[in-house]
């Protein structure tokens, strides 16, 4: 009975050590598998942002960025990775002009976050469709996905999101003389433009709204946006948006007040070269050629402005063909460079993660360890005390 008490409650403690390190041990293992494929996609997360970023200066580093995201997403059946390089491919696209292949891919991308049930993407998705129709002059239906764009991101709080899908839909509206809906879709979107951190929007938002009602609502409403998107432009420093609201301000003026639209246009002249600003330097110098003209100015004046706006045309004309193939070699570079450290920063945390664990696995099996001996140590002594006792006991008969 003592050997068979001692051997249950040895082999019971064995048991139990043997469990616990099992379960510690597929912890470890689940946890190991699960780091490869999340350094996937925060690698590739790494290379679509940076692609992100490029759609406004540079269009084919963002189409080659995206489109080598998309198919290592594709070889790793990464879903969400490919969702997102779509989204930005479908930008691409957009920009370019080709509208149709934009609604594709956007499509692909809507499919995709379906799948996923992720309410987010799905607005996204509706939101880029709904822009991508803009684009085909298709209002109808712009409206239809701008609207499913709206309802599904407000489940999620996306406030920036929000207001840019209520925009789509005020620009819409606007398309189809229904000024009045249009009004209460800028109001949405304000409304959820300030919840949200992005001042540049905020001030375009204003922007755009102080000129719908100056066109087809209250000029005095329009002023006080117009004075507000100013304001902000100025205390955020926003140089890009300040210059287009001079820009804006000049070119609405130019019947109204020519010497008031004749100083915004100078200042938007100035900005733009101070910041380099080109593309607003080019439209400010043919605002102040049609200004010029229209208040019957000298001839020479006007032919001289003019040709100051056809020298910028050209100019950034030449600018746009002067990429040489290293230079956008060095771009998609350093953009791999970007998404490379972020992939072996991730791996180190990894790799602590990974010894960290180890050191924990032995300091429980040294635990263990301590803890069989201790049982071991407890058991042979009660083992020597039953043999004396058992010994005293035929002894005394």
């Amino acid at each position: 009975m003592l050997q068979e008490r001692v051997y249950l409650n040895l082999k019971a403690t064995i048991w139990m050590a043997m469990l616990f390190v099992m379960l510690v041990c597929t912890h470890g293992c689940v946890q190991t598998e699960s780091e490869p494929g999340k350094l996937v996609l925060t690698h590739l997360d790494s290379i679509n942002d940076v692609a992100r970023k490029y759609l406004k200066v540079d269009l084919d580093s963002a189409k080659l960025l995206s489109e080598s995201v998309l198919n290592q997403a594709e070889l790793n059946n990464d879903l969400r990775s490919q969702a997102r390089a779509q989204l930005v491919l479908g930008r691409v696209y957009y920009e370019r002009g080709t509208c149709d292949s934009s609604i594709w891919m956007f499509r692909s991308a809507l499919s995709i976050s379906y799948t996923l049930k992720d309410t987010t993407l799905i607005g996204k998705s509706f939101s880029s469709i709904s822009t991508a129709y803009m684009c085909t002059r298709n209002f109808e239906k712009a409206r239809l996905y701008c609207d499913s764009a709206y309802s599904m991101l407000s489940t999620q709080n996306e406030y920036e999101l929000m207001a840019k899908a209520a925009t789509n839909c005020a620009i819409c509206h606007i398309q189809h003389e229904r000024y009045d809906v249009a009004n209460e879709r800028f109001a949405k979107a304000i409304y959820h433009a300030k919840q949200s951190s992005n001042s540049g929007f905020l001030v375009t938002l204003y922007n755009n709204y102080g000129l719908f009602n100056r066109d087809f609502g209250s000029k005095d409403t329009g002023t006080y946006y117009l004075n507000k998107a100013l304001s902000l432009a100025r205390s955020a420093e926003l140089h890009v948006s300040l210059a287009t609201i001079y820009l804006n301000y000049g070119q609405d003026l130019q019947q109204e007040n020519p010497e008031l639209s004749s100083s915004f246009l100078d200042s938007a002249l100035q900005l733009s070269k101070r910041y380099d600003l080109s593309d607003v330097e080019e439209i400010t110098l043919g605002a102040i050629a049609i200004s010029l003209r229209d208040q019957n100015k000298p001839a020479d004046i006007v032919g001289d402005a003019y040709e100051r706006y056809v020298e910028k045309v050209k100019d950034n004309k030449k600018q746009a063909h002067l990429q040489s193939f290293e230079e956008f070699e060095v771009k998609y570079q350093i953009a791999e460079k970007e998404a490379e450290n972020l992939r072996l920063l991730n791996q180190i945390q990894a790799r602590e993660g990974s010894q960290r664990l180890i050191i924990f696995i032995s300091v429980v099996l040294g635990l263990i360890s301590l803890f069989i001996i201790w049982s071991l140590f407890q058991s042979r002594k009660l083992a020597i005390r039953d043999r004396q006792i058992y010994r005293q006991k035929w002894t005394l008969c």
